[in-house]
């Protein structure tokens, strides 16, 4: 992976862990009623469709396991369609999506680290 993608990758990672924070043990009813969480939040996931899409081609296709498409989706129904945005919705991607997001994540970038202190030789794509 080259050192841009995993850039984007670590505020994927940043941004989807702030979201979870943020929303804690919220509810749908909870975060409607909360403007400041409900924007904070919605900011967080725009920014991990925003970095999301930012990874080159390459990057994205050597990390399949990454729901890239939906991620840039969301970004785009967010900021594109603000007046229907849903609390629900919200809650269910942060709540579940998100943690299934970060382990991904996680596991990528720890690889990722652990390929450069064992001195594996760099992909094509660096």
């Amino acid at each position: 992976m080259n050192e841009i993608d995993r850039e984007w990758l670590l505020d994927m990672l940043e941004y989807a862990q702030t979201a979870i924070r943020i929303l804690g043990k919220a509810n749908a009813a909870t975060l409607a009623a909360d403007q400041t969480s409900f924007l904070a939040v919605s900011y967080a996931v725009q920014v991990i469709g925003e970095a999301a899409n930012k990874v080159s081609p390459a990057g994205q296709a050597a990390l399949p396991d990454v729901p890239w498409r939906d991620a840039i989706a969301m970004r785009h129904r967010l900021v594109h369609g603000y007046r229907s945005r849903s609390a629900e919705i919200m809650v269910q991607t942060i709540a579940v999506r998100l943690p299934e997001l970060t382990a991904v994540l996680e596991r990528i970038l720890n690889k990722s680290v652990d390929d450069e202190r064992s001195g594996a030789l760099p992909s094509e794509d660096q």
